[in-house]
This record gives C-alpha cells, sequence and structure tokens, in this order.
C-alpha cells in the first residue's frame, strides 16, 4: 500500500490560491506531473533545502559532447533517471528526444506510468 502524497499546485512559478486564499492542494496524476517538472527544472545543488535534489546539469548534461565521455544518449539517460526517481513514477513507457545542434536545444517527449495512470510531457531545453 502506497501513501497518497500531496503538493501545493504551482502554476508559472508562483502558488496557486482557491477562492478563499488558500493553497491548492493537488495529489495523484497532476501531483507526480509537477514533480516530474520541478526536478527537471531544478539544478541539482540549487534547493537550499537538499542540495542532491534536482538534475544535475553542471555535473553531466551541460558539457561539450564527447568530451569526458558525454554522449547524447548518456545525457537522456541521466533526464530519464531524473524521471523514474520521482516517487509514484513506476516506469517510463515511451521516450523520444530530439536536438537541434545549430539551436542547441534538446526536445524531450515522453510517457511515464503511475499508479494513477499515464502522464505525458513535451518538454525543451
Amino acid at each position: 500500500m502506497s501513501i497518497d502524497l500531496i503538493d501545493i499546485k504551482i502554476k508559472d512559478g508562483k502558488f496557486v490560491l482557491d477562492e478563499t486564499g488558500d493553497f491548492t492542494l493537488i495529489r495523484g496524476a497532476e501531483r507526480i506531473r509537477q514533480q516530474i517538472e520541478f526536478r527537471l527544472s531544478l539544478w541539482a545543488g540549487e534547493w537550499f533545502l537538499d542540495t542532491d535534489f534536482g538534475t544535475p546539469y553542471r555535473t553531466d548534461i551541460l558539457i561539450k559532447l564527447g568530451a569526458s565521455g558525454v554522449t547524447l544518449d548518456s545525457v537522456v539517460g541521466v533526464l530519464r533517471e531524473q524521471i523514474i526517481t520521482v516517487p509514484g513514477v513506476t516506469g517510463i513507457l515511451e521516450f523520444t528526444y530530439a536536438f537541434d545542434p545549430i539551436e542547441r536545444l534538446l526536445s524531450i517527449k515522453f510517457s511515464a506510468s503511475s499508479e494513477y495512470g499515464i502522464i505525458e510531457i513535451n518538454k525543451g531545453f
């Protein structure tokens, strides 16, 4: 049996309040989607309460391809690992990516399974 986690809803970097001025709480698939997006947007070491939390962009991603054995596949592997470590994610069902070397833009699209259903995200870095 798992615990049903609750989170405060955030939109555009701001807390979402209800009509009475209270925080809007989310759970289930909506909470998991928000946590995936939060983990991918936060750099490791950025959050003072847990400097291990977040994606290791400085050490594992924003390195010149080919340097220290870094490949596009290893970068995508780091992102996949970050997704799968979010509480409530039970697996990655589909994962595609495209890299534009001119614009230096990596786009990912994936669907992840959870105990609340399938979560789909399309994100660019």
